[in-house]
């Protein structure tokens, strides 16, 4: 595979500009931005659409009870194999179009990166429950605490499906942030800052554009609502990269948004993820968009508060790494 790439290139070796930067040392921004996005995505929705099909099929017509069940969280990790495909494929060509290991200083094996997904994960977490609770006394929903469990009575099934969600979840929150933070705000913000803006220019330039493309990227699956509230999302998760520089913070954070999930107890494949806090909504679906909105606002202002002490407490600093925005030829 390397070799083919390799032989593409010297194709296009002698004809910068388009193309290439001017020193012809890599793509330009523009390319590294929509290759990855044009491949991965369909490859992404490829994943959700005909993965499941095999064992959709016996659950429709055959299966009942516990093997049904089984059957849907093996429908459910054959999304999530084609899913860590396309993250793959997603990696691949942005490598090549860069000519360097795309993630390298955004992915470590280091307690400092375990850390910093760890504490989004509580951020995410936090910040969604905080949301839920503001619109539970605003009228917009109906709150009851107690234990919601998994609606599986096997325990072992119970914990199988359990992590199988989790993974699910991981993988989704884990493309999305290579996509369109990763690849698409940093990109489009080396190439912008190239172009004589100053940081501030390239980086919020960059923030709206990868928040746009994630806002589109949910239209196919949620329409118009989902296209306004997920870009809404994409301002907080940006925050999260700009913030670090890294994944780990992103996908940590839109990872703890899975207590929306929980706590409005939507279905995954047969089963519900458990939780103490539950949601009734009190308005009318016309007004979805709407409640999106207000809920996403409230989760950026307490997350990008909660951002801002974490990396000021274990960073030592509040700013954005060059690493974001480093200044190259184009």
């Amino acid at each position: 595979m390397s070799s083919r790439f390799d032989r593409l290139s010297s194709v296009f070796e002698s004809k910068p500009g388009i193309l290439y930067t001017t020193d012809g040392s890599r793509f330009r921004a523009t390319w590294r931005v929509l290759v990855p996005l044009l491949v991965a995505t369909p490859l992404y929705f490829a994943a959700n659409v005909f993965g499941p099909l095999p064992l959709q099929i016996l659950v429709d017509t055959e299966l009942e009870g516990t093997a049904a069940i089984v059957a849907n969280l093996g429908a459910l990790l054959l999304i999530t194999a084609g899913i860590a495909l396309a993250t793959a494929v997603a990696f691949r060509l942005v490598s090549w179009l860069d000519r360097q290991r795309a993630f390298r200083g955004s992915v470590e094996y280091s307690s400092a990166w375990v850390r910093d997904f760890l504490g989004g994960v509580l951020i995410g977490a936090v910040a969604t429950v905080v949301a839920m609770v503001y619109l539970g006394a605003r009228g917009h929903l109906t709150l009851e605490t107690g234990y919601y469990g998994v609606g599986i009575e096997s325990v072992p099934l119970a914990v199988a499906a359990l992590a199988a969600g989790s993974l699910f979840y991981l993988a989704n929150n884990a493309f999305e942030e290579v996509v369109f933070r990763e690849i698409a705000l940093r990109h489009t913000a080396r190439g912008i800052r190239s172009r004589g803006a100053s940081v501030w220019v390239a980086v919020g330039a960059a923030l709206l554009i990868s928040t746009v493309l994630f806002g589109a990227f949910h239209f196919p699956m949620h329409g118009i609502g989902g296209l306004i509230t997920s870009g809404a999302g994409g301002i907080l998760f940006g925050v999260a990269y700009l913030l670090t520089g890294r994944l780990a913070m992103p996908v940590g954070v839109h990872f703890g948004g899975l207590a929306f999930v929980a706590i409005m107890r939507e279905e995954l494949a047969g089963f519900i993820f458990p939780t103490l806090l539950r949601a009734t909504p009190e308005f009318a679906p016309a007004e979805g968009v709407s409640f999106g909105l207000e809920m996403w606002a409230v989760r950026i202002v307490v997350g990008a508060g909660l951002l801002l002490a974490w990396v000021y407490y274990w960073h030592g600093r509040v700013g954005i790494p060059e690493r974001v925005y480093r200044l190259e030829r184009e």
